[in-house]
């Protein structure tokens, strides 16, 4: 039945809608907080891998130092030290609270590509330790500098390559591939080991899955990496399959810049 509305229940009903609207906004921020909290742990976790494999490899060397010079080099034994105290300073970065870390950073610089590709091969070599394996470089990157960041490319190719090696059994091959396709950077990882499961493929580049059925199952960070590196470099990765072993493939676009006249 239509019926008249008084002034008070008019100033009640506003009331009550000020009241809604403003549950509703604070609903929305708590939901934006608990995303940037979430997004911040995970890029944390991301520090943290990385900083591992680096500390991972610098153990590796002290450990053939060792068997060249001996156990009781102080040098050496201050430089293991180093590398723990590194490790604890990583773990640390779990309890920063920096709003600023939840982007990479972009630094592009004109670069030659192709010796720091052969350097990158080199750095495979060592990475994969006692294990056997078979690591080939195809270099077919241009001779001419490109404008672009070699640091989060490294970053990227490193922790595929990693995921390869950690992957693979003796005797096994990783062939890792760099070349220039009009715009664009285009380089590939690729192994004959035990392949992806295929109820991983769709999940491969979240944070926390991890691939690996034996040996020491790691974080499952390094697709989360290498995905938010190439983003930051305005390209893309992808996961080829094969009909043994694994292959991913990154796509960079880049500008190659002419050296420049010098002004006088």
């Amino acid at each position: 039945m239509p019926r008249t509305v008084s002034k008070e229940e008019i100033r009640i009903l506003e009331t009550l809608a000020q009241a809604i609207e403003t549950q509703l906004e604070l609903r929305q921020l708590v939901h934006e907080q608990r995303k940037l909290f979430e997004e911040r742990a995970i890029l944390t976790d991301m520090i943290m891998h990385d900083a591992s494999g680096i500390v991972a490899t610098l153990r590796w060397g002290f450990t053939l130092l060792e068997k060249e010079i001996g156990d009781e080099s102080v040098t050496l034994i201050q430089c293991q030290k180093a590398g723990d105290e590194l490790l604890r300073l990583c773990e640390s970065v779990l309890n920063t609270n920096d709003d600023h870390s939840r982007a990479l950073t972009v630094e592009r610089e004109l670069e030659a590509l192709r010796p720091w590709f052969d350097s990158l091969g080199r750095r495979a070599e060592r990475m994969q330790g006692d294990a056997e394996i078979t690591i080939e470089l195809v270099n077919e990157l241009p001779e001419q500098p490109i404008d672009t960041d070699v640091h989060l490319l490294e970053r990227i190719i490193v922790n595929l390559v990693r995921n390869a090696i950690q992957a693979c059994s003796s005797g096994s091959k990783v062939v890792i591939s760099g070349r220039s396709e009009k715009s664009a950077l285009v380089f590939s990882v690729a192994d004959n080991g035990p392949g992806v499961p295929g109820e991983l493929v769709d999940r491969l580049f979240e944070p926390y899955v991890s691939s690996r059925r034996s040996g020491p199952q790691g974080a499952g960070l390094g697709l989360s990496i290498c995905r938010l590196a190439a983003r930051a470099l305005g390209g893309s990765i992808e996961y080829l399959p094969r009909e043994r072993g694994t292959e991913f493939v990154v796509v960079v676009p880049t500008v190659q810049k002419e050296k420049s006249a010098a002004v006088g």
